[in-house]
């Protein structure tokens, strides 16, 4: 059931892209597949919750790049585990954390940024910094992370925040796993999420769905268009009224359309390059 609301609007949200982990031409054409539909269903924006490619290299940063530019809508990103290569496989290829993101900020933009649509304040947070530290720069995103929530309640707007790992899978003390935030810093930010009163949490990395909620926030960590663990493949097609109030459902992927699809979608949206 959607909202009919005048001032709703809508967005998608897509998780793991991923290209590469089941097979790089299949993976490139389930993400086409899905812009397609996107754009006949013609929301807002696009909203991309990390793992955008599975191993960081220029031609898959480039071709992911080119499959977002198919989009006829803007289109947002916020990096994963496997855009980042941080532990344990920056030991495995000899490149240091702040070095991997350099090399993200320069092919993609901003790992973590803002921007406001109908008095509702996305805030897309690198959520790798939180599960793997890095000194000064996981500080630098807190900081500012902060400073976006008071600017967001002081203009009266909502928020939301997208990541890639979930808060939690099923329960806020549940122990540190690879799919979660370690507790301590779980604990910091439900509560500064409550403070601020965050509407929802959008994340992937899971490979399936996990819909939870906490207090009043929604937390939905959404299918994958790449490989599902548990379900199907596809995106979340998400609507938010003029208060805030949101529902999203799911959007498969059709498969028909598929596997006929191995051309990148040339559409006129654009790209969006994020200042914070």
């Amino acid at each position: 059931m959607m909202i009919t609301e005048e001032g709703s609007f809508t967005f998608a949200q897509l998780c793991d892209p991923q290209l590469g982990m089941g097979g790089y031409e299949d993976d490139k054409a389930r993400f086409a597949q899905a812009v397609s539909q996107i754009n006949e269903l013609k929301p807002n924006f696009a909203l991309v919750c990390g793992d955008l490619v599975d191993r960081p290299d220029d031609q898959s940063y480039g071709d992911i790049m080119e499959l977002m530019k198919g989009l006829d809508i803007p289109c947002y990103w916020v990096p994963g585990n496997h855009d980042l290569l941080f532990e344990p496989y920056d030991h495995e290829l000899g490149i240091s954390q702040k070095e991997s993101l350099r090399r993200y900020r320069e092919a993609l933009g901003d790992d973590y940024f803002s921007f406001s649509h109908q008095r509702v304040r996305f805030v897309c947070v690198n959520t790798q910094l939180w599960f793997s530290p890095v000194a000064d720069e996981s500080e630098k995103q807190d900081r500012w992370l902060r400073s976006v929530f008071k600017d967001a309640r002081e203009n009266e707007e909502n928020i939301y925040v997208v990541g890639h790992h979930p808060l939690f899978l099923v329960d806020p003390d549940e122990e540190d796993g690879y799919y979660n935030i370690p507790t301590a810093k779980r604990t910091e930010l439900l509560k500064l999420f409550s403070t601020h009163e965050v509407r929802a949490f959008l994340s992937g990395h899971t490979h399936r769905p996990i819909l939870n909620t906490h207090g009043s926030m929604e937390l939905v960590a959404g299918e994958p268009t790449s490989v599902a663990f548990r379900g199907q493949l596809g995106f979340r097609l998400w609507e938010v009224s003029a208060m805030g109030q949101s529902v999203n459902n799911l959007v498969p992927l059709d498969h028909k359309k598929e596997n006929s699809r191995r051309e990148t979608p040339k559409g006129v949206g654009s790209v969006e390059r994020r200042e914070r």
